[in-house]
């Protein structure tokens, strides 16, 4: 199965070469060494660009985001399906109670957020939809701030005739939008969400029933709510533009920044070669794009470091049409996994690179495969807003690392 992407491309060209070492064979081939030698061998990627996606859909995650920095914008979309249907009663004291899970970067300033009734449907995936980015709520209800550090339940209160109209919708209600005002040294404050392990951390409507005589405080926390990212990426001091110039690479989620890379000194490996293990390995540069003195802001740590590494079935000239062999992903035996160990992201187990190395490689040798792209990205690119760095080709920042062994004579 292969999948289309046609998506913001920009291109970069780094310059191939290879490395050729004689080395000491695996004891398991230990028994092939008067055939041949065993080749400890390093390819350059000769091109390599990024994509870049702004409408990734951020539906079903476990966090929702809110802030502002950098000119990166995060804003939630909420509401509540689970409205209370008692009727003749009234209502008072609502609040929605929101649970802090993260802040970044530590060093941020204070934001400014507004709470705004939202006036018309949306969707689970409404990041995916270009209408609700940069959205104009309308005049919001409640305004209040937040500071990086703040880790306590975050309670906002919702005016009444706002909770009436929820109740009056019931389950088919607008909700509300929590946005930040543009801050360029604020920060980000992920908050559970509904999808969260823990039911008791998910968001919280609390409001008063009053009917009769009879007052209780009631509870729900039934609903949906999705992140939305907004960067103006038209914008020519932009970090992507940035990158470009420096001739690095950047991998993102929440705005998804996938790697394309080719290894075209594939094409001059031996075919008499028994390929052992394989490693691509990506240097990453933890520099913040800003101020080169501090680690990158935008790296957001609590961004599993997992990704996935797929092979490219076939791409246009221009690289803006790309199509993803889908098995490297939904295959057990070919969804090829790397991570992020501190410097690099790469395999970081060997029995990862010897299937790497005897399935993808030794299948490229048998003409299983005829590509030679690759295609990096993030595991999970809905969950969080996160920016990696990849270094620039004039650092040897990509590189695909061979173990092979190579016989004397042709055929094996």
């Amino acid at each position: 199965m292969k999948k289309l992407v046609s998506i913001i491309l920009i291109g970069i060209l780094i310059v191939a070469c290879q490395n050729l070492n004689s080395i000491e064979p695996p004891q398991e081939l230990k028994a092939l060494d008067r055939l041949g030698q065993f080749i400890d061998t390093t390819f350059y990627a000769d091109t390599a660009f990024f994509q870049i996606d702004p409408y990734i859909n951020t539906e079903n995650s476990a966090v929702i985001s809110v802030g502002s920095f950098k000119n990166f914008n995060a804003s939630v979309f909420m509401k509540f399906t689970r409205m209370p249907q008692d009727s003749g009663a009234t209502y008072d004291s609502v609040f929605v109670i929101l649970t802090p899970r993260f802040s970044f970067p530590e060093t941020g300033n204070p934001i400014n957020l507004q709470v705004s009734e939202l006036q018309e449907e949306w969707p689970d995936s409404v990041n995916s939809l270009p209408q609700f980015h940069n959205y104009r709520a309308p005049t919001p209800f409640y305004t209040f701030t937040l500071s990086p550090d703040d880790s306590n339940l975050i309670i906002i209160p919702i005016d009444i005739n706002v909770f009436n109209r929820w109740v009056e919708a019931g389950r088919d209600n607008f909700g509300l939008l929590i946005s930040a005002q543009n801050n360029t040294e604020g920060f980000f404050k992920e908050f559970r969400n509904f999808y969260s392990e823990d039911p008791e951390q998910w968001p919280k409507l609390i409001y008063k029933t009053i009917l009769d005589t009879t007052v209780e405080y009631d509870t729900t926390n039934i609903g949906i709510a999705s992140s939305v990212y907004d960067y103006d990426l038209e914008k020519p001091e932009n970090i992507f533009e940035m990158a470009k110039e420096k001739k690095e690479l950047i991998i993102s989620s929440g705005i998804a920044s996938r790697v394309v890379v080719r290894f075209n000194a594939l094409q001059q490996l031996p075919v008499n070669s028994l390929i052992y293990k394989a490693d691509m390995e990506f240097d990453v540069k933890d520099q913040d794009f800003f101020d080169p003195a501090l680690q990158n802001r935008l790296k957001n740590p609590e961004q599993p470091n997992g990704y996935y590494l797929r092979w490219v079935a076939s791409i246009s000239e221009d690289g803006s049409k790309i199509e993803i062999d889908s098995s490297f992903a939904n295959n057990s035996y070919y969804s090829y996994s790397v991570y992020n160990d501190g410097e690099q992201i790469h395999f970081i187990k060997e029995s990862d690179q010897v299937r790497f190395g005897k399935g993808y490689i030794q299948g490229f040798l048998n003409r299983t495969y005829d590509s030679v792209w690759f295609y990096l990205q993030f595991a999970n690119e809905y969950q969080h807003l996160a920016i990696r760095r990849i270094k620039s080709f004039k650092e040897g920042g990509i590189r695909l690392r061979l173990h092979y062994y190579l016989v004397k004579n042709e055929g094996f």
